[in-house]
């Protein structure tokens, strides 16, 4: 037995031998990954260094015991041989072997893959800056943020824990698909030159309502009933701006807000297809994000949670909605290419009790986002073991109101605290971090996949695979038609876009629309001054409307908009001339509760005018009231298709109330396309 037993550690001596020969060929590489001129990239663990010093770093002194204790097996492989951890010698000078100093073949990486050491993984590079990350959490703090709680610079002083809690092994669960390679290799070549000073920053807008917009985004998790109404400071998109300020330095990377409260994604879809970026962001007005952020999905959410039901109609309307604004986002930039876009689904509850309506939203939106080539986050993927492991925390989700027994908790919270803000910050973070990785360690400039099958996956073929998001997902899509539909789509939008930049002037470029309002924080009219301004323009004959700023109760919410505040009370907008043909009109309307809202419904007919005689005319009701204690806004599209238009004509669009006396109108577009 005892013969066996040394031959079985002669064996492990020679393997932990071999091992110990590998360990010191990545000695360089490990010390390349923490070590470095961090001036020249400031991601610790992210730079590959030109230089590799001798010897091994306090960092893997790890690797240095084991290497030593591998030697030390294989030197004493005869006889019965003790674990080397256990070995006393007697000679107290041993000294360390020394590590051949052999140095990694380096990859043939270029632009910002070429700062990245190879082979680092994206949970060692998040591991390995801790103190980076939650310097970056905790910059707000540190700007002064005017609230009495956050004087202290010790708050929060349970971040460390939070971070402790939230492991990459529950981080990476939020990366739930890849964005398509294409969209990625530009992103990343915009950060580049703009870390190289030859180009602007890397634009993110991030559009969604009022979670997104930072209602109660302050609120302390342990005092969860002292809530701040106006505190949004301490928002998720600030605090993700504050992360890639502290790697990257500033001015690389700028993250633009655009949530406005009470909306859903067929609001910011109109946005981003119009170009109806905010007048106060300069940098969207410049040029098309770059990266579109879709944090909708608390709202997205809020008719399956109003009807209690998961049934085919919702998620008809769902897949459609996220489908739409997908398709506007990859239209919205025809002369430069796609603009990468994310969803993220923020949303864990809680707008009622039933488990599976509450995720219904969320999985459906990541059918379109995977069927499309979009990056798919979600933070409620990350957090849902935790949260449903004990649903009366409070730590990453809103308080959950039916836990309680006092009289007045809105049965309907969803806005989270300040932990949960910095939560999903970590979360987008880490799947940023990991589709950094994964593209750069892929190599997608070398690949050779066209090569291989060229009879089946051309390049033409690899072409659509990789670059172009594939055609419209309906009842209707067959496995026979896709890859023919596909290719036309390709070759029909790639016709389409060289058309639009070679005969547009600059004027339809930049808004395609005859009337344009968006109103709001960030919509093209930010102020009721500015909103009564543009109106004197493109109004006529108001009698009972007029200009509005709603604080809600509950939050701040400033619900800038055009209101009927009287029975019968009408209004018409006009254009005359037009510029361009009018194939679509949008009306973007709140839906409200009480006695304000009770019967409210309004007439709408549109009319195009030619020589002092109408040619055609359109009419439509929509209602302003609903069965539910929310604000929320909707949209109306009347699509004119063969009907549209034509240019150098007066259009009209008269509102008249037909039932109740109040109705708000948040949006309105008469455009060339719908």
């Amino acid at each position: 037995m005892s013969g066996k037993l040394g031959l079985l550690h002669v064996a492990v001596g020679m393997l932990l031998g071999s091992i110990f020969t590998e360990f010191t060929q990545i000695g360089p590489l490990l010390r390349s990954m923490t070590t470095g001129d961090m001036d020249e990239f400031r991601f610790s663990g992210m730079t590959a260094t030109k230089h590799v010093t001798d010897g091994i770093s306090t960092n893997n002194a790890e690797t240095a015991v084991l290497c030593r204790d591998a030697q030390q097996n294989v030197s004493n492989a005869s006889g019965n041989v003790l674990p080397a951890s256990n070995t006393k010698s007697n000679d107290e000078s041993v000294q360390e072997p020394s590590v051949p100093k052999l140095v990694p073949v380096a990859e043939k990486r270029q632009g910002f893959c070429g700062r990245l050491a190879p082979g680092a993984s994206s949970s060692y590079l998040w591991k390995s800056n801790r103190d980076k990350i939650i310097k970056a959490t905790k910059e707000m703090f540190v700007r002064g943020i005017d609230l009495p709680v956050l004087e202290d610079k010790s708050y929060p002083p349970w971040l460390n824990d939070l971070y402790t809690l939230l492991h990459p092994r529950f981080l990476r669960l939020g990366y739930r698909h890849a964005p398509l390679p294409s969209a990625m290799k530009e992103v990343l070549e915009i950060v580049d030159q703009a870390l190289q000073k030859k180009r602007r920053p890397l634009s993110i807008a991030v559009v969604g309502g009022s979670v997104t917009y930072g209602s109660k985004s302050c609120n302390d998790p342990f005092q969860k009933h002292a809530f701040d109404q106006t505190a949004f400071q301490c928002r998720w998109p600030g605090i993700l701006q504050n992360i890639f300020d502290e790697f990257l330095g500033p001015d690389i990377v700028t993250v633009e807000n655009l949530a406005v409260g009470g909306t859903g994604t067929p609001f910011s879809t109109t946005i981003v297809k119009y170009k109806l970026y905010p007048e106060g962001v300069k940098s969207l007005k410049q040029h098309d994000p770059d990266i579109i952020i879709n944090a909708y999905s608390t709202n997205d959410a809020f008719p399956s949670s109003a009807n209690n039901t998961y049934d085919n109609d919702f998620r008809r309307v769902r897949r459609d909605i996220a489908q739409d604004f997908i398709t506007a986002c990859h239209e919205s930039r025809p002369c430069s290419g796609l603009p990468m876009v994310v969803y993220l689904d923020d949303y864990v509850g809680n707008q009622h009790n039933l488990v599976l309506a509450e995720n219904s939203n969320g999985w459906l939106t990541q059918e379109m986002a995977e069927w499309h080539g979009a990056m798919y986050i979600s933070y409620a993927a990350a957090v849902r073991r935790l949260v449903y492991g004990n649903e009366k925390e409070t730590l990453l989700t809103s308080y959950w109101p039916w836990h309680s027994t006092r009289k007045g908790d809105n049965p309907m919270e969803v806005h989270f605290p300040l932990s949960a803000h910095m939560s999903v910050s970590w979360v987008v973070a880490y799947a940023v971090l990991s589709a950094v990785v994964d593209f750069c360690e892929d190599g997608y400039d070398d690949t050779d996949s066209a090569k291989a099958f060229p009879n089946i996956f051309s390049q033409a073929v690899m072409d659509l695979v990789e670059r172009v998001p594939p055609p419209e997902l309906n009842a209707d899509t067959m496995v026979e038609t896709v890859s023919k539909n596909w290719l036309n789509k390709s070759q029909t939008q790639e016709a389409s876009n060289k058309d639009t930049c070679n005969n547009l002037n600059g004027a339809e470029k930049e808004v395609p629309c005859i009337i344009a309002m968006i109103c709001g924080p960030v919509g093209t009219v930010r102020r009721p001054q500015k909103l009564r301004t543009f109106l004197k323009k493109v109004v006529t004959g108001a009698n009972g409307w007029g200009v509005e700023t709603q604080i809600a109760d509950g939050g701040w919410h400033y619900k800038l908009g055009y209101v009927a505040h009287a029975a019968n009370a009408t209004t018409t907008f006009f254009k005359d001339n037009t510029h361009t043909q009018v194939r679509a009109l949008k009306v973007s309307y709140l839906r409200s509760y009480g006695e304000k809202w009770k019967d409210s419904r309004a007439k709408f007919t549109l009319r195009a005018v030619k020589a002092g005689t109408a040619f055609l005319e359109k009419t439509f009701t929509l209602e302003g009231s609903h069965n539910s204690n929310t604000s929320i806004a909707y949209q109306h599209e009347l699509d004119l298709g063969e009907e549209s238009i034509p240019p150098n004509v007066r259009v009209e669009l008269n509102i008249q109330m037909i039932g109740g006396t109040s109705f708000k109108i948040i949006g309105l577009t008469m455009c060339n396309r719908s």
